[in-house]
């Protein structure tokens, strides 16, 4: 198991903490060579380090929603002017950074966190485009080797899931990397405004004719054979004049009519709750789409499959009513 160490320090005292790292590293080396030696791995990663935290004090930034990582294992989270750095000292040469990514948290769910980052930082230079980082995390009361089977499996199904997506023509993300050692996938971010505040503020006719695409959207994921799991108006960005789907944590490979009705159930519930006033022509403009993608007879079984889930979802609704 490799070793942990964890740092609690303050801005001013970034290099006797890296000395103090360097030294436990090279405890083999003889006290003359392991000084110039921890000299040497200083000059970089202080540097390095100390530039990034100006960087976030600089941009007056809300430093307590910001992680930097660099390639060799170290991780950094600024609260207030404590800075906890977590060391993993698996690697004899630790310090030699390669580089150093400021990734902004934007959102933590149960099953991961999301980070925002740019391209350039990661990869090279390209345009100011910007990255989303999607990290499954360990859950401390799974087994640990069952931990990471589920978040191995998960991570490639949702990878999996997305390229294919995007073979049969749905507007997703692009993929940049895989990496199964954190459980990460590095993906294209889709700048935009969600569909949910957007729908809300233009006309009727321009509110269908987002709806008969998102249809067509839907649609063409289900020829696919994926069910997305949590269609909301949420999870929909408008770039472009595109609509984009995703947020696919819980996407299934599944060709199924149940699943395939559960998928548009739940759309229909969301648009319900999110655009009451206008959710059936809403609705069945979702329908009008997804009927010229997949067909009468195909959309014809599914609309009757909604209602069938909509008549059970009623009659449970009953049976608590009358007990």
């Amino acid at each position: 198991m490799e070793e942990v160490k964890i740092y609690e320090i303050r801005k001013d005292n970034i290099r006797a903490m890296l000395k103090e790292i360097a030294e436990y590293n090279l405890a083999d080396i003889e006290v003359e060579n392991r000084a110039s030696l921890v000299d040497d791995m200083l000059k970089s990663p202080g540097d390095r380090l100390s530039y990034a935290l100006q960087k976030l004090e600089e941009n007056d930034v809300d430093t307590a929603r910001f992680v930097i990582k660099d390639d060799a294992g170290i991780l950094i989270v600024k609260i207030d002017d404590i800075i906890t750095i977590r060391i993993s000292l698996r690697i004899l040469g630790l310090l030699q950074i390669k580089r150093v990514v400021l990734m902004e948290l934007i959102k933590q769910g149960a099953e991961a966190k999301i980070y925002l980052a740019k391209f350039e930082e990661l990869y090279f230079p390209f345009n100011g485009e910007k990255v989303i980082i999607k990290h499954r995390i360990s859950k401390r009361y799974r087994i640990k080797e069952i931990d990471q089977k589920l978040r191995k499996e998960r991570t490639v199904r949702e990878a999996r899931i997305l390229h294919r997506a995007k073979k049969f023509g749905v507007n997703v993300p692009y993929i940049y990397e895989v990496d199964l050692k954190d459980m990460k996938i590095v993906m294209e971010f889709i700048e935009g405004e969600r569909l949910k505040e957007y729908l809300e503020r233009i006309p009727i006719e321009e509110r269908l004719k987002f709806c008969r695409e998102i249809g067509r959207q839907i649609g063409k994921l289900h020829e696919a054979g994926i069910v997305h799991g949590d269609l909301t108006t949420s999870n929909m960005i408008l770039r472009d004049g595109k609509i984009y789907l995703i947020d696919f944590g819980l996407a299934e490979f599944d060709n199924t009519l149940e699943a395939q009705g559960v998928d548009l159930h739940l759309l229909k519930r969301a648009m319900e709750s999110t655009h009451y006033k206008w959710f059936e022509e809403g609705f069945e403009a979702v329908l009008e789409g997804y009927v010229e993608v997949r067909g009468e007879e195909k959309a014809q079984k599914l609309k009757e499959k909604i209602e069938e889930i909509e008549s059970r979802g009623r009659y449970v609704r009953e049976r608590k009513w009358i007990k």
